[in-house]
This record gives structure tokens, sequence and C-alpha cells, in this order.
């Protein structure tokens, strides 16, 4: 048996609904339309990602937050308190709301003082290192400032979401070469039952998915033998 690997959900919130995600170009971001649910209201689409399977943690993005539009914080609160496990969210610089665990992306940082100290007054953070491509989104020295990572960290690339480009297996390597102590979560790219078994492989303790489960490519009961380390 090998490692677990933890998979987490990716919604998406734009204007109090769900928007797929495709290549960080958010304002082509259009409300869901897709297998697994018929429409793209916030509390049905958590619904069907518990039908599917028992996922323990949500991560929700506020882009209305991560642009500076608004923000939709008392949907989140609403969304956490009907979640039955862990709720991670990137809000840009607004944080999160009580009971709710921050995701501090780095593309809301203009330097690594001020994320510096973003974490340093935050509860559990989790360090979303946001790549488009590869341009670094964020302070330029993040990735080889190693001493200022705390233990979760999501490996998000916005070019490869909503792709079907395949994970970025190589940069994780490389961090986790870099920074063995840390827990990586890939997000963007994952296609199938496959990229799944390369993630967890290559030492990923976790995947963000969100269009793979949109489109109802994953089996189930498969998902169930992934995530328990089970192999096939």
């Amino acid at each position: 048996m090998s490692a677990p690997l933890q998979i987490i959900p990716a919604v998406d919130l734009m204007g109090g609904r769900v928007v797929r995600a495709a290549g960080g170009r958010r304002e082509h971001y259009r409300p869901l339309d897709c297998a697994l649910v018929g429409d793209s209201k916030p509390a049905h689409v958590l619904t069907a990602l518990r039908e599917l399977h028992p996922f323990e943690t949500l991560y929700l993005a506020d882009l209305d937050a991560i642009t500076g539009v608004g923000n939709q914080r008392q949907l989140v609160s609403e969304l956490a308190r009907d979640w039955p496990g862990t709720v991670w969210l990137d809000a840009g610089p607004l944080g999160a709301p009580e009971g709710v665990r921050p995701v501090l992306g780095s593309e809301a940082f203009s330097s690594l003082a001020a994320l510096r100290a973003a974490l340093a007054k935050t509860q559990h953070p989790v360090l979303s290192l946001d790549r488009c491509g590869n341009k670094a989104l964020g302070p330029d020295a993040l990735e080889q400032a190693t001493a200022n990572w705390p233990r979760d960290l999501i490996l998000m690339d916005l070019k490869r979401v909503g792709s079907g480009s395949g994970p970025d297996l190589a940069r994780l390597a490389s961090l986790r070469r870099r920074a063995p102590g840390h827990r990586f979560h890939l997000a963007g790219g994952i296609r199938d039952h496959a990229d799944l078994q390369a993630a967890r492989e290559a030492g990923a303790a976790g995947v963000l998915l969100a269009s793979v489960l949109w489109d109802r490519r994953l089996d189930p009961d498969r998902l169930t033998a992934i995530c328990a380390g089970q192999a096939e």
C-alpha cells in the first residue's frame, strides 16, 4: 500500500455562483455547466460533490476578493457551516472568516516582507505558490525562501487549470528536494486516475481537483482506492 492522497475539490466562486476556471483568464470564467450538477448554485454543487465522494477538505477561492471587486464572505461562511469537514479559503488579502483555514496566495503579495508579515499573523495558514506557466505570481524570491513557508503548500499553476495538460510533477520534485519536511498539494492539470496515481507516487500530499470532477471523469470506487493509497 502506498501513502494516501488527499483529494480536495476546488470550487471557484464569482458573483455568488460557482464558475469553471480555465487558464487563469478570469474575465472569461462562466457559471458552471457540467455533467456533475445541473446548475451553478454553490450549495447544489457542494451537495453533488459529497454525493460523488466523502471528501474531507474543500478548497474555496473567492475570486471577487482576489480580484478586488468585492467579496463573498457571507456565502463562504454559509458554505463552511454546512460542509462536514475542513474548508480552505483563498480570498486574497481579505483573509478567512472564523472556522475556515486561510490560504495565502502568493499572487496577492507584492513583496516577500508583506507575505512574511501576513504569515506571521495568520493561524495555521496554507501557502499557495502561484504561477501562470513559467511566470511566478507574487514575490520573485518566494520559491527559494523555504524558511518562510508553512508546512502545507499548494503548487498552483493557473495556466494548467482546466487545460487537461497534466500536473507539474517536475516542479513538485524540485520543491520537495528543497523542502522535504513540507506537504505539497498540486493544483492544475489533473486529467484522470493515472495523473492521480502519478502525483501520489511523486510524493504529493494531495491534489486540488475541479474540471475532472465537473466532467465526471473519475470513477468513485477508483477514487476511493487512490485516496486510501491502494494500488490499482
